[in-house]
Parts: structure tokens; C-alpha cells; sequence
């Protein structure tokens, strides 16, 4: 008989065998020629915990073969476009507000793009603000004193003078709004 290697998801211990073991259920291996049992990692779609089980990877996350929560095991877990996840808690995730602020393909915490950080990337940096896709850097402008609260406050008495002037009526006709 031709030697081959075992497929993906099988092994053998013995060169030469043409008999492959199959890894256990929710496990396979990473590539075809598997020597041991070892080498029998978490399917795709699920992670292993460290403690000897292979866990169903959370929505958000990507979670290919041989995914591990500590890596010593294996490749981290990954974040879906669209999602967040602190390095602390990696696998509570939330929905960012735009998938532009959040790629993903990243590990949890450090999926943010430049100028968002904090839950869901949903901060901008000093200087920028939220325009409903990314942080964009705020105009002179708006980053000038004079927009507020200056603006207002000589602005405010013009328009009550105006509304004033502009629905003038006698004091009796008050009573009928």
C-alpha cells in the first residue's frame, strides 16, 4: 500500500500505518500528517478553555482551528468586523455603532481604529467627535471659546428680542393659547 498522510482531523502514531485514528468530536487538526493525539485542537467555531474542553466561540468573534483563550494553546480568538472586547474580557462582546470604528480581525483590545477608544470604540480622542461612521477632528471652530459659550450668550437675547417683537399681541390674548 502507498504511505499517505493522515487527513485533517485524524492521526497516527505509528509511521507507515494506513490505519489514521480520528480526533475526538469537536476536535481536528490543524493540517493533513498528524502524529499524535496531541495535536487534536478545537474545530472551527469553538476555543478551547484551558481546561481540557473546546467551548462554541461567542457571537463576534472569529474562531478558526486550534483557537485558544491562553496561547500557550493556541491562536487567540479574534474579533468579528462590527465588534468590541477588552483584553481583560475577552469574550464579552459588544456591538460597536459603526463597523468602520471597529474592523475587526484584531484580538480584543486592540480593535479600535486612530482617534476612538473605550467600550465598543465608542470615544474619540481629545480634539475629535462622533459624526455617526468615525471620530473626525473637530474644525477651529469648534475647538475655539467662542462657540460656546460665547456664541449663545450673544446670540440668546437676539432671538427672544426678535420672537418678541415678531408675535406681539395684548396681554389678553395670552389666554387663549
Amino acid at each position: 500500500a502507498d504511505c499517505q498522510r493522515c487527513p485533517r482531523g485524524t492521526y497516527s502514531e505509528n509511521i507507515g500505518s494506513t490505519a489514521c485514528n480520528a480526533c475526538s468530536a469537536g476536535r481536528s487538526t490543524e493540517s493533513p500528517g498528524s502524529a499524535n493525539a496531541e495535536l487534536c485542537v478545537c474545530d472551527a467555531g469553538s476555543f478551547y478553555d484551558g481546561d481540557g474542553l473546546c467551548q462554541p466561540c461567542p457571537k463576534g468573534l472569529r474562531c478558526p482551528v486550534g483557537t485558544a483563550l491562553q496561547s500557550a494553546f493556541g491562536a487567540p480568538p479574534t474579533l468579528e468586523a462590527g465588534y468590541w472586547a477588552s483584553a481583560e474580557e475577552p469574550l464579552s462582546t459588544f456591538r460597536c455603532a459603526s463597523d468602520s470604528v471597529c474592523p475587526g480581525g484584531a484580538e480584543p483590545g486592540q480593535v479600535c481604529v486612530s482617534n476612538s477608544w473605550g467600550r465598543a470604540c465608542a470615544r474619540c480622542e481629545a480634539g475629535y467627535i462622533f459624526l455617526g461612521r468615525a471620530c473626525t477632528a473637530c474644525t477651529p471652530l469648534e475647538r475655539s471659546r467662542i462657540l460656546f459659550p460665547v456664541l449663545p450668550l450673544l446670540l440668546g437675547p437676539a432671538v427672544v428680542v426678535l420672537l418678541y417683537r415678531t408675535s406681539r399681541q395684548d396681554v389678553e390674548a395670552w389666554r387663549n393659547w
